[in-house]
């Protein structure tokens, strides 16, 4: 019958049922591993080259699981030496590559603006000399009245006008400084700078930097690292410019202008801060992602004790930094760590703690 083909047989020992149905389990884990069929076992049932592998503690804190360099190779496991390093306190928060095309519009009306005002002064003070002239002849009765009169209208025309073209100016200064703050308006609209020239030319890039609603921008700081993907290692160094008058549509806290090199940064993009914080360096170990495993709700990495033997240990006392992760305790530099095929390990630590039984 089709359900006889499906499920173990009655007279079927526990563990040959573990065994027909933990491949199809570990089919749904998320490693991809090609590994050569073994030809010092060819009777074996294993679904995968572990048959020399076993787990010597029983499921507790810590297990350790021993597997002889030939499995190992078989299987792709790899364990890298770490090293003791040590890092400085810092705090990751979001920001994102500011386009400055606003800010280039601005500055265009305001340039307009700018230069109407100047021609607008300039006809004010030929009205007005020309006013001062005919006033002078009229008292003398050398014109006739009208003439002053129409010399007058000329200069009340020109005065409106200036007027306005000076209310044009500072309309567009105060929107400005609204949206982008006094020291950005002073560097890149009302004047020239190096630091425009360089956005301009996209040598630099612009970041608007936002902070948690609860945290604050240490007193003294002037700089801080940028990258995308939390990539550490890659981070540009970055200059504070100046508070920025408006906060983040994500992040509803203080926000800061920093400018930094273009590199691969493009306009638009979310990147990840790392800000200096008061505090002490911390020692550690850096290790990448590959080689934490999660079980239980905690996370685990897998240390080589010795040439075929490899003991599973917890990480209390960790944080993510770039594309891994920064652990303070659990792993100490100059142990091997195993970096590739950590998830592997802990099947085959799973498997081998099923409970052997007769098969009949």
């Amino acid at each position: 019958m089709a359900a006889d083909a499906q499920f173990p047989r009655p007279n079927v020992g526990l563990k040959s049922a573990f065994r027909m149905l933990l491949p199809a389990a570990l089919s749904g884990l998320s490693v991809s591993l090609t590994v050569p069929a073994a030809t010092d076992s060819p009777d074996t049932d294993d679904p995968i080259p572990f048959a020399a592998a076993r787990t010597d503690s029983e499921p507790g804190p810590a297990a350790s699981v021993r597997l002889s360099e030939e499995r190992q190779r078989l299987a792709g496991i790899a364990a890298t030496k770490v090293r003791q390093s040590t890092l400085g306190a810092e705090s990751v928060v979001q920001g994102r590559i500011v386009d400055i095309s606003p800010l280039l519009e601005l500055r265009t009306r305001y340039r307009a603006a700018l230069a109407e005002s100047r021609i607008a002064e300039t006809a004010l003070a030929l009205a007005q000399k020309n006013r001062d002239r005919l006033a002078k002849l009229s008292q003398e009765a050398i014109i006739a009245t009208k003439e002053l009169v129409q010399a007058e209208s000329m200069l009340a025309a020109e005065s409106t006008k200036a007027a306005t073209a000076r209310q044009r100016v500072l309309e567009i200064r105060e929107t400005a400084i609204h949206s982008w703050g006094a020291e950005l308006f002073r560097l890149a609209i009302e004047g020239d700078s190096s630091l425009w020239d360089a956005l301009l030319q996209r040598r630099k890039v612009l970041a608007l930097v936002a902070l948690p609603a609860t945290v604050t921008l240490p007193a003294g700081t002037r700089s801080a690292y940028i990258a995308r993907n939390r990539e550490r290692q890659h981070a540009v160094h970055a200059e504070l410019l100046a508070a920025a008058p408006n906060t983040d549509n994500l992040v509803q806290g203080e926000t800061y202008f920093f400018h930094l090199d273009a590199a691969r940064l493009r306009t638009g993009m979310r990147v990840d801060v790392w800000i200096p914080r008061h505090g002490q360096a911390v020692s550690g170990v850096f290790l990448p992602r590959s080689a934490v495993v999660w079980y239980g709700g905690m996370p685990w990495v897998y240390v080589q004790s010795g040439t075929d033997s490899f003991s599973r240990r917890a990480l209390s006392d960790y944080e993510e930094y770039g594309d891994g992760w920064f652990v303070r305790a659990g792993v100490q530099g100059g142990e091997q760590v195993v970096t590739v095929g950590a998830q592997l390990m802990l099947s085959e630590e799973m498997r081998g703690q099923i409970p052997e039984e007769d098969d009949d």
